[in-house]
């Protein structure tokens, strides 16, 4: 009986040590890019679909993670284009995609301009 009471409590110790490392590899930001890297989920990508590209463009470290993410925050991911421009978590990127925080371009058109303005206006964004 002593002996059980000592494999129960070691397996317990193990599974908080493999919970905390978890959780703590969920809130290590991560940057495996170099410049700003854009992302375009369609509508209809699935959470695994969205894990492999962010971990293949260096979003994030490893696809399960991202998984993982989704497990403990519930909710629905956003299709839409997404900028990452600086290191985050995975859980941190699980939360940009179920807000739909995606990137866009402001343009301020002056009063008087015509389409052609316009048109030199927004193809200067892309410089």
């Amino acid at each position: 009986m002593r002996f059980l009471l000592g494999i129960l409590v070691v397996l317990v110790l193990v599974a908080v040590a493999v919970g905390a490392y978890g959780f703590h590899l969920l809130n290590q930001p991560y940057e495996g890019f170099s410049q700003p890297v854009f992302i375009d989920f369609t509508r209809g990508t699935s959470t695994r679909q969205m894990a492999t590209v962010l971990a293949s463009k260096g979003v994030i470290q490893d696809p399960r993670l991202f998984l993982a993410a989704r497990v403990l925050r519930r909710g629905n991911l956003q299709a839409g284009e997404y900028r990452f421009d600086r290191p985050a978590s995975p859980l941190e990127v699980y939360g940009r995609i179920a807000r739909g925080d995606i990137f866009y371009m402001e343009v301020l058109i002056p009063e008087g301009f015509n389409m052609f303005d316009i048109a030199a206006s927004v193809a200067k964004l892309g410089t």
